[in-house]
């Protein structure tokens, strides 16, 4: 069973949805959804072939 925000909203970041952002006490990231990403930055070298940008319909599927 997928877990849901509220058990509504099946995703954790999102523009829009601002029935999940209406707490004026909370800053952005601390909502019940945000759109501020997880970002990671890594040395790139030349074993790398790849850059992956996916969005939760892959992170649903795959490990970060």
């Amino acid at each position: 069973m997928m877990e849901r925000v509220d058990g509504e909203l099946a995703l954790s970041r999102a523009f829009g949805d601002h029935q999940f952002k209406d707490k004026p006490s909370l800053k952005l990231e601390e909502q019940a959804v945000t759109p501020m990403p997880d970002i990671s930055v890594r040395a790139r070298n030349a074993a790398d072939d790849f850059v992956i940008v996916a969005c939760d319909g892959i992170w649903d599927c795959v490990d970060n």
